[in-house]
């Protein structure tokens, strides 16, 4: 994507609107009526100029501002309102939608009415308010069982297993129809998974049912498309279940075949993919798929069929390698803010198989970049994910909502483009999507020049991109070093970055009673449980990590650790007297290290100091980005208010002769055995 380019066009596109402005108020009184207008605008819409049409619309309902209830003016606020949607417009959209919610009672019809609550909780679930769009669908009058069930997956989306439950157990009566039937016995067995203490049936019970129902749902001879769905969100649901992968494999193969007759290509191909990734895994059929994701710009699809190329047997290491590098480079732009469970873990498998494949070829600078992919994509959705205003001050209130709408919508536009992969439909929406999130990030571009001259750190996080070894490397202080885990699928390692040094060691290699994710997250409940002193996960991961850098490290006085699933390395040095006495400091990417160690400007240097539970080490990392000069501290195991306010004191106390946060929490521990109880259980999190 040529990004420079845009603002360029964006601003030959606002030259257009003007000239058109001119266009739509220039003429006779005759011509300058509303219904002229309206007229305007169908036709501009017919012809796929929507933000035209838009304008029209909005110069029209203007004129009719005394006449809001007519039916033309209704008319026209309801196609401006979808239009709005179309182009990705979502807060217009949505203010457009609230203005037919107030019309009096009686005006709208419950078709009408229907449709626009249903449509609004669309653009609510792409921005991410799944809690307001499951509030709109719960406002449809005599809701069809497809609106039930898209209510079911909001509550499953907030973690309301119980709710949802409850919606689906009221479509699995056997006398519901096939498609309905498999469809809630399916969302059924998620929450059973999801929650396995809800009062429902077994989940082996209900896979039963669901492979029962399937018979019926193959010998339906309507409702093609509804059936293949169906079947489709049944293979998924069964797939949860390991010794059901055999009938989940079977479903899709059989929606497969469903879809071939169908003549719905997109359907087919990701049906394709997704039967091939059960079990069967053929590299032909990922690359062909990715290929396929290429032609009609889906970029995330196609990083998931590049990551799942090399998850298959039958190709070379050095094309798993270039598969990998080039599906994190392809979701990079394009990665959704809300992708689900099972495409997070896809990307957390991705990044651990290329730092493995890397690590063992001890390709170092190849393998820099790769160990920060998936730390890159989980800073990027925090920022997406988060609402607060990048400038302070009332003077920059515009500002600060122009970009926080247009990051905003960006962000709902990126979620629209991959649920049309998860979801299978609505690619009719993508070039409008690709349309939109070109003129919103060329918009984006222009205000950063803006912004640059307030304040260059925030510009920085409104553009950031992956740091090179050698920017990151001029960043750090002659005693300060990045100590870096590398966590793969099968290898561990650890990376050393010092000012003019890079040492990568590979130390050991997981096996059936070490692997990554369990290792790390049994060793950080020891030490939430205080059991840490002498165990085998702390003795295994010494010799993993610290060993390998003992001798490395000495001149080194401060030490910041930098890994996407935080590990208590700061644990290893105790008895051990070269890495006891220096300063730790956290955080998950090298990225924030490179925004975190720029200078911060004189006036915001007032500071406070917040603690953070380390499960909620995504709060820490966006308070830290936004608000520099506080300090901020994880929590390595849980502490009562009262504890947090005499911490909280005792930290101050300790930093007044200090700006280092990291040296204060030394100069606590070298005092009393209390102090160093504080040191084990609460690290800074910052590069200070």
């Amino acid at each position: 994507m040529h990004i420079r380019l845009l603002p360029i066009f964006s601003g030959l596109l606002l030259l257009g609107f003007s000239f058109f402005s001119l266009s739509c108020s220039s003429g006779n009184s005759a011509e300058e009526n509303s219904t002229k207008l309206y007229e305007q605008a169908s036709a501009y819409k017919n012809k796929g100029e929507y933000l035209k049409a838009i304008d029209c619309y909005n110069k029209g309902i203007a004129l009719d501002s005394l006449n809001i209830t007519s039916p033309k003016v209704v008319a026209a606020l309801h196609e401006k309102r979808a239009l709005e949607g179309v182009t990705g417009s979502y807060y217009d959209a949505l203010r457009t939608t609230l203005r037919l919610e107030k019309l009096p009672e009686g005006v709208l019809s419950d078709s009408l009415r229907n449709a626009m609550l249903a449509e609004k909780a669309v653009w609510l679930r792409e921005l991410g308010s799944f809690r307001g769009a499951a509030a709109s669908l719960e406002k449809v009058s005599s809701p069809a069982p497809q609106i039930r069930f898209e209510l079911a997956s909001l509550y499953r989306e907030l973690g309301d297993y119980r709710k949802a439950a409850e919606i689906y157990s009221e479509f699995t009566g056997t006398e519901r129809a096939p498609v309905i039937r498999i469809t809630a016995l399916s969302g059924l067995l998620q929450c059973k998974v999801a929650e396995p203490e809800l009062n429902i049936e077994s989940v082996d019970a209900i896979a039963g049912k669901i492979a029962a129902e399937s018979g019926r749902v193959f010998g339906m001879q309507e409702d093609l498309i509804e059936r293949i769905q169906a079947l489709r969100t049944a293979s998924k649901s069964l797939q949860l279940l390991p010794n059901h992968k055999r009938n989940a494999s079977y479903l899709l193969f059989r929606a497969l075949t469903l879809a071939e007759e169908s003549k719905n290509q997109l359907l087919v191909q990701i049906l394709r993919f997704e039967s091939n990734a059960v079990i069967v895994r053929k590299p032909d059929s990922f690359r062909e798929a990715a290929e396929y994701f290429r032609l009609k710009n889906l970029p995330y699809a196609r990083s998931a069929a590049l990551f799942m190329l090399a998850e298959s047997d039958g190709i070379d290491d050095a094309e798993r390698v270039s598969s990998l590098q080039q599906g994190f480079s392809v979701s990079r732009n394009s990665a959704p803010p809300w992708p689900g469970e099972a495409s997070l873990q896809l990307e957390k498998n991705a990044g651990k198989r290329l730092v493995g494949l890397l690590l063992e070829k001890s390709r170092i600078f190849e393998l820099f970049d790769a160990s920060e992919q998936t730390g890159f994509l989980a800073l990027q959705r925090s920022i997406q994910q988060d609402r607060r205003s990048l400038l302070p001050g009332k003077e920059h209130a515009l500002l600060n909502a122009e970009i926080c709408r247009l990051q905003h919508e960006i962000s709902g536009l990126l979620q629209r483009k991959a649920d049309i992969f998860f979801r299978a439909e609505g690619y009719e929406k993508n070039r409008a999507a690709d349309q939109a999130i070109n003129i919103k990030r060329g918009r984006l571009l222009e205000l950063v020049s803006r912004v640059r001259s307030i304040n260059p750190r925030t510009a920085e996080i409104m553009r950031f991109s992956p740091e090179a070894l050698q920017s990151v490397q001029g960043r750090l202080k002659d005693d300060q070093a990045i100590i870096k885990p590398l966590i793969s699928d099968s290898l561990c390692g650890v990376m050393l970055i010092g000012k003019r040094q890079l040492q990568i060691a590979v130390s050991s290699r997981f096996d059936s009673l070490h692997t990554a994710d369990s290792s790390i997250r049994t060793f950080r409940r020891e030490l939430a449980h205080g059991n840490i002193h002498q165990t085998v996960e702390k003795e295994w991961f010494r010799k993993a990590f610290s060993e390998s850098l003992e001798g490395s490290i000495e001149g080194y006085r401060h030490l910041v650790i930098i890994s996407s699933d935080l590990f208590p390395f700061h644990i290893l040095a105790e008895g051990n007297h070269s890495l006891d006495e220096k300063r730790y400091s956290y955080l998950q990417s090298i990225t924030e290290f490179s925004l975190l160690s720029q200078p911060l400007k004189p006036e915001i240097w007032a500071s406070k100091i917040y603690f953070y539970p380390v499960d909620n080490v995504s709060g820490a990392r966006i308070h830290k980005l936004f608000a520099p000069q506080d300090r901020i501290f994880l929590l390595w195991k849980e502490y009562r208010n009262s504890e947090l306010d005499a911490l909280r004191q005792q930290i101050a106390l300790a930093m007044q002769g200090t700006v280092s946060a990291s040296e204060a929490m030394v100069s606590i521990a070298e005092k009393s055995a209390g102090g160093r109880e504080i040191w084990r259980y609460v690290s800074l999190y910052g590069d200070d």
